[in-house]
């Protein structure tokens, strides 16, 4: 159950990918009511996407599948997530607020019983959304890992001069944000560039 403040909807809702039809429901609460937002987040993931040149132009995008809820695992963990929230929600804690859960229909799940493990399969697809961390298309690991690009000192395997040091080396998502992570990678690779170097 998600409720967006009026004054930062529309960012809110670009960003986030959700339809126009939940720019008009009750969502919208307003902004000097008390409001409860639970979000749910999958933090370790068993779908994999994937990352491919899109031609022999080295300046040409890439194209990427997130190949999201590919694993069953993945949209299972998320209802339980949502059913979990929805059990705070009526918690004797939270319950002498009361309350109320916004059933404004999700376009393209009206057909299907609100609350049902369907309905939800349905209305995350429709509006499930990645918060931008993806990782580990260049996974580290030793050579003979056939998923691993770059080696401990994050050199490309099989290229020389060539080194990768962002969030592509790490071998699968983090539980929390990957910031500090990556600041140790960056620590990492520039002493092994100094050590390379100086001998």
């Amino acid at each position: 159950t998600v409720s967006l403040n009026k004054s930062t909807t529309n960012k809110q809702l670009q960003y986030l990918g959700l339809q126009d039809i939940l720019q008009n429901s009750s969502l919208l609460v307003d902004p000097n009511d008390d409001t409860l937002s639970i979000v749910v987040l999958l933090m370790s993931p068993k779908s994999r996407g994937r990352v491919w040149l899109s031609s022999s132009n080295p300046f040409d995008k890439p194209r990427m599948d997130p190949n999201f809820f590919d694993h069953p695992h993945d949209l299972k963990t998320v209802i339980e997530g949502i059913q979990l929230g929805i059990r705070m929600g009526e918690s004797r804690s939270l319950a002498k607020y009361g309350p109320q859960i916004d059933r404004t229909p999700i376009a393209g799940c009206e057909h299907l019983i609100f609350g049902s493990d369907e309905y939800w399969r349905c209305s995350i697809r429709q509006q499930g959304s990645a918060l931008g961390h993806q990782c580990g298309t260049c996974k580290m690991g030793p050579k003979s890992d056939p998923g691993a690009v770059v080696n401990p000192e994050l050199q490309v395997h099989g290229v020389k001069n060539l080194r990768v040091a962002d969030a592509s080396i790490l071998p699968g998502p983090l539980a929390g944000h990957p910031n500090a992570a990556l600041f140790m990678v960056g620590e990492k690779v520039s002493d092994s560039i100094k050590e390379y170097w100086n001998g």
